[in-house]
């Protein structure tokens, strides 16, 4: 399924409606996506920018929406439409990780879509032995750019 899946499941229901005929000016800044390989779940989170706040729907069995304030940050570019297949991301991991010959299994990916000229995947990916791959993708699934961390080195020796 792909971003718009999400977006129309969104714009259906009741919470967005309200939140919509209250806020005209907002849009869609970012979508958060966390796969969870191991219990086979995925948590879907969009956010509307509007004004200086972002609305955060939290799509799951009920749709949640939690205000947040952005005054912090700088205004977001309007997302753009991205034909990627959520449920792909894994597959398409997979095969960044056999190209740059790293064996370690996925535990999870969290997926952040951002406007940055054009949509751009940013994935933080935790394996089994707590290494932290980092993935930027275009649209297409493309990686733009690959780094590899362990967990552990974020960790302040005592």
């Amino acid at each position: 399924m792909n971003l718009q899946f999400y977006i129309e499941k969104l714009e259906s229901s009741e919470v967005f409606q309200n939140f919509k005929k209250k806020n005209k000016q907002a849009y869609l800044a970012s979508a958060f996506f966390t796969i969870d390989i191991v219990n086979n779940s995925t948590k879907i989170q969009l956010d509307y920018f509007n004004k200086d706040n972002f609305a955060v729907f939290l799509l799951n069995e009920e749709i949640q929406l939690k205000q947040e304030d952005a005054a912090k940050t700088n205004k977001p570019e309007k997302l753009g439409s991205s034909q990627l297949d959520i449920s792909k991301l894994p597959e398409i991991t997979e095969k960044i990780l056999t190209k740059n010959n790293i064996s370690e299994k996925l535990t999870k990916i969290i997926a952040i879509l951002t406007q940055q000229s054009k949509p751009v995947f940013s994935l933080s990916c935790i394996t089994s032995f707590m290494s932290v791959i980092k993935i930027k993708l275009d649209d297409s699934g493309k990686c733009l750019s690959f780094e590899k961390l362990n967990l552990f080195d974020f960790v302040k020796k005592q």
